[in-house]
């Protein structure tokens, strides 16, 4: 079983979305990423994100902004075990300027590397999605001193 992630972002959906679609602009939320490098636009765009010590590469599956939702799968892997592993983040929302947002990523059951990979994937998602929210509340900053 993947690991789900479910939680609320206090920002309205069309801003959420705006940081989590752009797909080759990762380093504006995660800021663990030293690089990161994009070829290709849309579904079927790759990027090769670097950490400090390994890197991966991941493959845009889903872009859809009618329902908010983003997929990718990583094809490419500096820690092999990470290979296969795939990602959908949906956005809903869950009430006036605020987002519900669903982040389901993993390994199938059947990979030998599924539970440990999945477990590191549950503890590490919830540190992404604060990450996120840091972003959102830097960009509404910004954009109310910038007026």
């Amino acid at each position: 079983m993947k690991a789900t992630i479910t939680e609320i972002i206090d920002a309205p959906i069309g801003n959420v979305w705006a940081i989590v679609s752009d797909f080759p602009g990762l380093m504006r939320w995660h800021p663990m990423v030293v690089r990161c490098e994009a070829t290709g636009q849309g579904v079927g765009a790759l990027r090769t994100v670097h950490f400090a010590d390994w890197w991966a590469v991941e493959r845009l599956e889903v872009l859809d902004a009618g329902t908010h939702v983003l997929g990718y799968a990583i094809t490419d892997c500096s820690r092999p075990e990470n290979i296969g592993v795939t990602g959908r983040i949906t956005l809903s929302q869950a009430a006036p300027g605020r987002t519900c947002i669903e982040w389901v990523a993993g390994l199938e059951a059947g990979n030998e590397h599924a539970e440990a990979i999945n477990a590191a994937l549950l503890a590490y998602y919830p540190v992404r999605i604060g990450h996120l929210r840091t972003a959102l509340d830097l960009a509404m900053h910004i954009r109310f001193f910038s007026k």
